[in-house]
């Protein structure tokens, strides 16, 4: 698993402060529920950069986004708040999500830390859903 998780991060680190859909095929393969659609990433910031995620909020069982360091294990959830899903997370008026990972609460959004970290993977997941929007991603300054 440490080699298939290495070469996983090694490609999303093609596309940083992305989430695309690189073929479910990639993690059902490894042993994935098939239930889940999977929408992993790699992030790196400045001190001063947001990571801002929007996306539509499919219909489904439930949903999660959490940070993790480069071997895809989870950050400290128990110090920080390094994840949010269907339970902790606030829609925008309009029924989108907006996510933004960043090393101090830029005010706006549902605030991800970074916990001084400034790169890592990420995995935004939808379970038991039938459409699986695919988030647009982009750097800003805080």
């Amino acid at each position: 698993m440490a080699k298939t998780f290495a070469d996983w991060t090694r490609l999303f680190m093609t596309r940083p402060n992305e989430l695309p859909d690189w073929g479910q095929h990639i993690f059902q393969n490894a042993g994935g529920d098939p239930t889940i659609y999977y929408l992993h990433g790699y992030w790196k910031l400045a001190e001063d950069e947001a990571w801002v995620i929007e996306t539509e909020v499919p219909d489904c069982e439930y949903w999660n986004f959490v940070l993790q360091n480069w071997w895809m294990e989870s950050l400290d959830y128990e110090r920080a708040n390094i994840y949010i899903n269907n339970h902790t997370g606030k829609l925008n008026d309009d029924g989108t999500l907006t996510i933004v990972v960043s090393s101090r609460n830029p005010g706006f959004g549902n605030w991800i830390s970074t916990e001084g970290h400034a790169e890592g993977t990420a995995l935004l997941r939808w379970v038991k859903s039938e459409s699986h929007p695919l988030p647009t991603c982009k750097v800003v300054k805080i």
